[in-house]
């Protein structure tokens, strides 16, 4: 029995180089021909499974969908150079990333993440008076807050696959959750010694008993650390992080 494949991400093709007026001939030549190599390579004659990681690619295919205005008479020389080393192609092994152990570890934490959320309380509206939840030792953490982090959630829970299409949505959302995490953990750096009392207080005794610091800490925790797995996925992947 054939040992499953590892979670993988094939990345896109790279820009195809603008050919100027003055690269014709062998010039536009060795352009082309490099672009190509760069992202396709030939199958092992012996590999049972050549198209695993996508494919097979036609030459003349992705030299035309990328290449333009190029004298067709080039164009066919380089095809048939490369159809004499394979007539079909497959992607080249550096576009290929295993992205199996980032995701599983994203997918772990947004799963506490969302377990968190569903525990933890919010703010009631209006407590405090004029002043914000922080300032009589309560977290940063309203019903506002727990929709925007949940809406975060979701959309960095799409598959890895649909990310490329998706970046600045993901990139936006990731962000959110760093940034609601730091408001969090400075306010326990800030507020710390005032939590305990305030919050049975307001709460009531049953609810801080069973939320305590250290809770909303690694709430905090989770929330920046879905922030670096997805950053570090998109990094893998090879999308710019900011994008």
């Amino acid at each position: 029995m054939r040992k499953p494949l590892a979670k993988y991400f094939l990345k896109p093709t790279t820009y195809a180089p603008v050919l100027d007026d003055d690269e014709v001939g062998e010039d536009a030549t060795d352009v082309i021909r490099e672009w190509f190599f760069e992202n396709f390579e030939a199958p092992e004659k012996d590999d049972p499974d050549p198209w695993r990681f996508g494919g097979p690619f036609d030459a003349r295919e992705e030299i035309d969908d990328n290449f333009f205005g190029v004298n067709d008479e080039i164009v066919d020389d380089i095809v048939d150079e490369l159809e004499l080393e394979a007539p079909e192609w497959a992607p080249h092994a550096d576009r290929v990333v295993d992205v199996e152990v980032l995701e599983l570890d994203l997918r772990v934490k947004v799963s506490e993440l969302r377990e968190l959320v569903a525990r933890l309380p919010t703010s009631p509206p209006g407590i405090g008076g004029n002043q914000p939840p922080e300032d009589i030792g309560l977290p940063p953490y309203d019903e506002t807050g727990r929709h925007e982090i949940q809406e975060a959630l979701r959309i960095l829970d799409i598959p890895v696959e649909e990310m490329p299409t998706a970046t600045k949505q993901v990139v936006e959302a990731a962000e959110r959750l760093r940034s609601r995490g730091q408001q969090i953990a400075h306010f326990f750096a800030r507020h710390g010694d005032r939590f305990a009392e305030s919050f049975a207080d307001q709460l009531g005794k049953r609810v801080a008993d069973s939320i305590t610091a250290a809770t909303w800490l690694k709430f905090a925790g989770l929330l920046a650390a879905v922030y670096e797995v997805a950053k570090a996925l998109f990094i893998k992947i090879g999308i710019p992080w900011p994008i």
